[in-house]
């Protein structure tokens, strides 16, 4: 079955589990995978991997002048075509089993959404932040060169360097069993609404207990992003943008605030 998403309709990146300082203009680099694992990966249509390397554009490319127009990130604003609900198959969304350790979910909820095969996300008011892709394009074609000590110049002439240009945060968020939800007539927003408010209305009837799991944080988190690989041409010595579908994406950094102990999070892309 296909799995259904609004986020993944409008280019987005889900990560299995959230970060709060997931943003725009932090750079990604490609996963090292043998070579029997990257050519079954190409035939079986698999995308590529990378990890978090903690870093943003201005850390590999230097500004050259205090003042001048660079890329930023912007304020936060309303997601475009995004109402703050959707509905993924049980395996494609966040990985519950991290999820509960950051939410504090107790096992016999998590046990109930695992025997589920979709999930309702519901995200309160999500914001989307972003750069200015062309400027971006500039900033990296005025500095033409990145720190060469570290070896980045390499990294992308190869292919391995990727960089954030969107992300979607939000300071709370529920997620429920929506195995009863009908995907034959397609998925939006308004389909989604009529969904929820016949759910409310069945519990309110059966007086059942809100089968949820609940977070809430005074700090936004990432849920979801858009990266792009950093092409080089030396021909030309141009750089531009393409973008490109991660499979996932690791960080070995710990989480902070009400994340601590978890070591490693994951961020799959829907194909």
């Amino acid at each position: 079955m296909k799995n259904l998403s609004i986020i993944s309709e409008l280019g987005y990146t889900w990560l299995q589990l959230p970060k709060p300082n997931f943003l725009p203009l932090d750079i990604l680099e490609k996963t090292e995978t043998s070579f029997f694992r990257s050519l079954s990966n190409r035939l079986l249509g698999v995308s590529e991997s990378a990890d978090s390397l903690n870093a943003n554009i201005y850390s590999i490319f230097p500004k050259k002048k205090k003042r001048g127009v660079y890329p930023e990130i912007s304020q936060p604003q309303n997601v475009p075509h995004f109402k703050g609900r959707d509905i993924l198959s049980a395996n494609a969304g966040f990985n519950l089993s991290g999820l509960k350790n950051i939410v504090g979910a107790g096992a016999d909820i998590e046990g109930k959404l695992k025997a589920a095969t979709k999930l309702l996300y519901n995200f309160k008011t999500p914001q989307v932040l972003n750069t200015n892709v062309v400027l971006l394009e500039d900033y990296l074609n005025l500095h033409k060169k990145a720190k060469s000590v570290s070896g980045y110049m390499q990294k992308i002439q190869e292919g391995k360097i990727y960089v954030i240009t969107e992300v979607i945060q939000t300071t709370e968020f529920y997620i429920r069993d929506a195995s009863d939800f009908d995907g034959n007539s397609g998925i939006s927003a308004e389909i989604l609404e009529e969904y929820v408010g016949k759910v409310s209305a069945n519990n309110a009837i059966n007086n059942s207990a809100s089968n949820e799991l609940n977070y809430k944080s005074v700090k936004p988190i990432t849920f979801a992003i858009k990266a792009y690989k950093i092409l080089y041409n030396a021909k030309a010595n141009y750089y531009s943008l393409s973008k490109v579908t991660l499979k996932q994406v690791r960080s070995s950094t710990n989480l902070k605030e009400n994340m601590e102990g978890i070591e490693e999070f994951l961020i799959r892309i829907e194909e």
